[in-house]
């Protein structure tokens, strides 16, 4: 197994907030990437009336 595949220290030692903006930019990313990809998921947000530019 590769060594330091498992340790991020860049990731492992972010501050609580830059961690959670981190987090939310790739939540969104998925979200944007449903939306695009899956009808399952853009019907869902059509009926929720969301699209997923509106997560803020």
């Amino acid at each position: 197994m590769a060594e330091g595949i498992y340790w991020n220290p860049l990731l492992e030692t972010l501050p609580r907030e830059r961690l959670r903006e981190l987090q939310f930019k790739k939540f969104k990313r998925i979200l944007q990437w449903a939306y695009d990809h899956s009808p399952f998921y853009r019907r869902l947000y059509q009926e929720a009336g969301l699209e997923p530019g509106d997560i803020k």
